[in-house]
């Protein structure tokens, strides 16, 4: 009895464990540095699914990032890295529309 108790807790535990809400949703690209301005960091992605270059700005960014790479210097402008960054959808009060919002979580420099 004792047993069963313990694998259905795992169980039950390993289930709530791997839910993540629905508006977040975690991305990795390869990106190119764009530089820091109005309290963001910028990035560009290049070549999209269209072609087209797309923009990332991060205004929440893990200490530890900053601490290993100064972003709000010159010094790294143009250079690419691989990012992890997490897409969080917040609903207005109203329910019409979400705002996105994106967090950066790793930065590895691509050599």
């Amino acid at each position: 009895m004792k047993t069963k108790a313990i694998v259905f807790l795992c169980a039950v535990g390993i289930f709530f464990s791997s839910f993540k809400t629905i508006d977040q949703e975690l991305k990795t690209a390869v990106v190119i540095y764009d530089g820091y301005e109005y309290e963001e960091f910028n990035f560009t992605i290049s070549g999209t699914e269209y072609g087209e270059d797309s923009f990332l700005s991060f205004t929440v960014v893990p200490e530890e990032i900053l601490k290993s790479f100064d972003l709000e210097s010159y010094d790294l402008i143009g250079e690419s890295f691989k990012i992890t960054y997490e897409v969080v959808s917040k609903k207005t009060v109203d329910g019409e529309f979400s705002l996105e919002t994106y967090v950066l979580k790793t930065l590895k420099k691509v050599e």
